[in-house]
């Protein structure tokens, strides 16, 4: 059975960054997926030179930040500042999205990435907005495009994608030894854990809501101890471009 456990948010910030790449260096992290409109993006690329082998994806953002593509009409404001989450969602349940809007955004963060010389092993989304309705066929198309697997979140995604179970129980006070022990037992498939492993900088402690918790994910995530749990279940740690 394939193990991921995906980092979200490489390149928000320098703290993020170098707590993944310590998760990845001498913990269970295999694979991160990247924002692209961030500060420590540059930061980011120039770290993967000491870690050529983690796998990175494209962590598609429309809820953080400015966009890359500047003003647009229905998913940011006059200033070019993504929408909050609840906005977002609403304007995507309620059809006033312009989805060439989104289409275009994605378009330039997928090429900013691959500007850095970085080919994606797989897409998802920043607070999951890539299923959002109308949304997650933009999405599709794109995983198609450039034949990478996709977040599905447990949700039915258009056939002929690569993606696994996924779970979302590695979050906050669930961050324990104890309860990877748990979450894993109870595994009957390949799945997708996805992770938030980080140090704490000024701008992470700033602009995200979840922030302190992350070290505690950063400190079990490299814990000799949690690749012993892997191996008693013969699990095997995994990237989504092994699947």
């Amino acid at each position: 059975m394939k193990i991921i456990f995906n980092a979200d948010d490489y390149g928000y910030s320098k703290g993020v960054n170098l707590g993944i790449i310590e998760a990845f260096q001498n913990g269970i992290v295999r694979s991160a997926t990247m924002m692209a409109n961030t500060p420590g993006f540059d930061h980011g690329v120039r770290l993967l030179e000491s870690s050529p082998d983690l796998k990175i994806g494209v962590h598609l953002v429309l809820t953080h930040g400015r966009s890359l593509g500047g003003v647009y009409q229905t998913i940011t404001d006059a200033k070019g500042n993504f929408l909050t989450l609840s906005e977002l969602t609403n304007r995507a349940n309620t059809g006033q999205i312009d989805l060439a809007e989104v289409e275009q955004e994605y378009t330039l963060q997928i090429q900013r990435i691959l500007g850095a010389r970085i080919r994606p092993t797989h897409f998802d989304g920043h607070h999951h907005t890539h299923l959002l309705p109308g949304i997650l066929d933009i999405t599709a198309n794109f995983a198609r495009k450039h034949d990478v697997a996709l977040r599905g979140c447990n949700q039915q995604i258009p056939r002929g994608i690569k993606t696994v179970a996924f779970s979302d129980d590695f979050f906050g006070d669930n961050s324990t030894l104890e309860h990877l022990e748990l979450m894993l037992s109870k595994c009957s498939a390949d799945t997708e854990f996805f992770c938030h492993p980080a140090y704490v900088d000024s701008y992470l402690y700033k602009k995200s809501s979840y922030s302190l918790g992350r070290m505690g994910e950063l400190e079990t995530l490299t814990n000799p101890k949690a690749k012993e749990i892997i191996d008693k279940f013969g699990m095997t740690l995994a990237t989504f471009a092994d699947l």
